[in-house]
């Protein structure tokens, strides 16, 4: 198969591959195919002889853009929030949009075919934050940005990993991340906050930009956008998780977090969020002792609205499941 098919396949994966590149219709699912048949190729040093002529083109034209929000993407941040975090949140997105595929071949690449893809494309994402940077807010592409910071969270373990490349992520984070929260773009507000998903857990030289983290991402859980309320609640856990030093900075603002908390639940169902209100039950048990009555009560009304949808809502089941288990640890005083 590997010599005698596999080629015939390649070409006909890449010529299919192509047609976006040029401007011409090619379906999601289509895409999604054949990038997984690409990803197969790359361990198969015959087949990968033949890819590798067309590195910037894999790289480039078809698997960056994929990791860019499309303008339809734009839209439903703004006119539906609730369909763009289902979406965002959707593991069936995995099997139909090329998103994901493009990921794993860009990882794939970077990781076992470093020589010939890390330092080309790490180098390609670091002009586009450079050029965004450098550019007047009316000359920036927000989309293309978006899509350099997917990719850079989505290399987090081999970015975190190698030295070469892990001395430069706090300064990363400092450059191009912490100034979006406070964005004009929602979308690049919401980004940040995922980058601190990716990066909460990273080797901070100096204490106060983690603290200058945490309390950004604690500020934009009051974001006007529920899409950056959402991962601003998620991202907090893993700030929350990664160091101690945090839990003092926290304090002055448990009540109004967990006030807010409540707010974005009572508007969407959704797990990650009830997932970050938990962390801060388990973390500051002994400060939310005079509150866990009402904590119980509203996380139980919580459970009951969630389970009212859960036969067409499979967002709000989960959510209600881990609202049980956020009142487990609540009563447990974990």
């Amino acid at each position: 198969f590997s010599t005698a098919m596999a080629p015939k396949l390649l070409e006909k994966a890449m010529n299919l591959l192509s047609l976006r590149s040029r401007g011409e219709y090619c379906t999601d699912r289509v895409v999604h195919n054949c990038l997984n048949f690409v990803n197969m190729s790359i361990e198969l040093g015959n087949i990968y002889k033949l890819l590798r002529p067309h590195m910037d083109f894999l790289l480039f034209q078809i698997a960056f853009p994929c990791l860019c929000l499309s303008e339809d993407d734009v839209k439903t941040f703004k006119t539906d929030p609730h369909e763009f975090i289902h979406r965002a949140n959707d593991p069936l997105q995995d099997y139909q949009h090329p998103k994901q595929p493009a990921i794993v071949l860009i990882s794939n690449l970077v990781q076992y075919r470093q020589k010939d893809a890390a330092d080309k494309f790490l180098g390609f994402v670091t002009q586009i934050l450079t050029n965004y940077a450098s550019s007047s807010p009316e000359m920036r592409d927000y989309r293309q940005k978006d899509g350099a910071l997917v990719a850079i969270g989505s290399l987090q373990n081999i970015l975190k990993s190698k030295k070469r490349y892990s001395v430069s992520l706090e300064g990363l984070l400092v450059q191009h991340v912490i100034p979006e929260f406070s964005s004009e773009i929602g979308f690049i507000r919401s980004r940040a906050c995922w980058m601190m998903q990716h990066f909460a857990d990273i080797k901070f030289s100096n204490q106060a930009v983690f603290i200058q983290c945490l309390i950004s991402v604690t500020n934009l859980l009051k974001d006007k956008e529920l899409p950056v309320q959402v991962e601003a609640a998620n991202a907090l856990r893993f700030l929350i998780e990664a160091a101690d030093v945090v839990q003092g900075a926290l304090l002055p603002y448990l009540p109004a977090t967990l006030e807010q908390y409540f707010k974005i639940m009572q508007e969407i169902g959704n797990e990650l969020v009830v997932k970050g209100l938990q962390t801060i039950i388990e973390k500051y048990g002994p400060h939310i002792g005079q509150r866990a009555a009402d904590i119980a009560f509203r996380l139980c009304q919580c459970f009951m609205e969630y389970a009212k949808d859960n036969i067409e809502d499979d967002d709000a089941a989960m959510a209600a499941a881990q609202c049980m288990e956020a009142l487990t640890s609540l009563l447990m005083g974990r």
